[in-house]
């Protein structure tokens, strides 16, 4: 199973970027040097209007500019973290290309597959790898051994709820057939991945203040968030997972009322949500 790279830690090149601690460090560099003689400097850099505070600020913000450019370009040139064009780079490294519609999401996704790839033994990240590959609306893939010999990829749309269209799993079918993508004794099958729709109901009580405002907008967005990470073949959608995602700054308690428990799926299913409705509570502050 591929590693999450969503998980991992930063790496140590990318540095933190803290103006005030940056703005003291010059701050206490310069008192030190000229301790013996200008023992006041340290009084001196207290002022806002004195000139040479201005000049240790303008240093000071220089310098984290300076490491947020070389955060970002050594981020450039990492799979986990590249975007754009720069994805485009670090997957074709992999040798592998973008498709027509691709978003950065998939790209990583199978770039990071791309090892898989190499083999024809029919191996389970194979079948995935160049399922994916397929097309861009492609979203995922699982293959499942119905019989030995036999292998059903079933295919996960990135349109509409999920169901492919049979032009998808055509092209999907015609990715997996040659003989240097399978085995030859492998027999390949496609279907669309069943879908099971669900919807979300939630009465949030908030507490007073000015959170509550805003607390049912950024409880979609986190909502939204939790419930995109979950459309994937075999992923669960769980009540807890939703209840954690409306659980915002400036909601008190989470009384949700649909769905009732954990929307569990198999390999070859993936939930999907039709509706999302999300109130306040009676006697909440709005």
């Amino acid at each position: 199973m591929s590693v999450d790279l969503s998980q991992l830690p930063a790496p140590n090149v990318v540095l933190p970027l803290d103006f005030e601690a940056e703005f003291a460090r010059l701050k206490a560099q310069v008192v030190a040097d000229m301790a013996d003689d200008y023992p006041e400097m340290a009084d001196v850099l207290e002022l806002e209007s004195e000139p040479a505070t201005k000049i240790l600020q303008r240093w000071a913000y220089e310098n984290v500019a300076m490491q947020a450019r070389i955060n970002d370009s050594a981020k450039a040139v990492m799979l986990a973290y590249a975007v754009g064009e720069d994805l485009d780079v670090a997957a074709a490294n992999n040798g592998v290309q973008r498709l027509v519609g691709e978003t950065d999401g998939q790209l990583r996704r199978r770039a990071q597959m791309a090892f898989e790839g190499l083999t024809v033994a029919g191996s389970h990240g194979s079948y995935i790898f160049h399922g994916l590959g397929a097309d861009a609306d492609v979203l995922d893939a699982m293959p499942i051994t119905t019989t030995p010999g036999t292998v059903r990829v079933y295919v996960l749309s990135r349109v509409g709820d999920g169901t492919a269209s049979p032009e998808l799993l055509e092209k999907v079918l015609a990715a997996l057939s040659p003989d240097d993508v399978r085995p030859q004794n492998d027999t390949v099958e496609v279907a669309s991945a069943e879908v099971l729709h669900f919807t979300v109901k939630a009465l949030l009580r908030l507490y007073p203040g000015p959170a509550s405002a805003s607390a049912l907008e950024r409880a979609g967005a986190v909502l939204a968030a939790y419930l995109a990470s979950c459309r994937r073949l075999g992923y669960d959608v769980a009540e807890s997972g939703i209840k954690g995602a409306l659980h915002v700054q400036g909601v008190q308690k989470v009384a949700l009322e649909t769905p009732v428990a954990d929307v569990v799926v198999e390999p070859h299913q993936v939930a999907y949500c039709t509706s999302v409705d999300i109130q306040p509570a009676e006697g909440s502050y709005v």
